[in-house]
């Protein structure tokens, strides 16, 4: 039997090692060995290639921001919270592990999204929920107010 490759590798790990790299919002950010390791994911590194902003770049050309930094971004923002959460509300006993899923819930909250995702919310969103005629009354009201954000 002849096994296929698989389409990507990780690469040994150095746990005791922490990598920071530079933001233009967040000034630096720090990467754990678990975050480097989903970063040096295909599923992650796709996102370097959408944009953000859509088509605005073609009006204004400075505006440039991929999804991969935008979901740094936002892992970095999550990381901050939880810590923050966790020194001024020690009775919720965040733990390690939970922001560390939270942080990774950051990371990948945007590997769904395809290219010009946002410019078709306007037309997809409302034939979905034109479709969506047998729902229940509250299920219907949900729907009705439905944003992806």
């Amino acid at each position: 039997m002849d096994r296929k490759k698989p389409a990507f590798t990780f690469r040994p790990l150095q746990y005791d090692r922490l990598v920071r790299t530079n933001d233009d919002i967040h000034a630096s950010i720090t990467l754990c060995p678990i975050t480097r390791a989903f970063l040096s994911t295909p599923h992650l590194q796709r996102l370097r290639g959408l944009r953000q902003l859509g088509t605005v770049e073609h009006v204004y050309v400075n505006a440039t921001h991929t999804r991969f930094e935008h979901s740094l971004g936002v892992m970095h923002l999550a990381e901050n919270l939880c810590k923050i959460l966790r020194r001024k509300a020690p009775n919720l006993r965040i733990s390690d592990k939970d922001v560390l899923c939270v942080k990774l819930a950051g990371l990948m909250h945007d590997l769904g999204h395809g290219p010009f995702s946002h410019i078709y919310d306007g037309v997809f969103v409302p034939a979905i929920k034109a479709q969506s005629a047998p729902f229940e009354k509250s299920d219907a009201a949900k729907a009705e107010n439905w944003t992806h954000e």
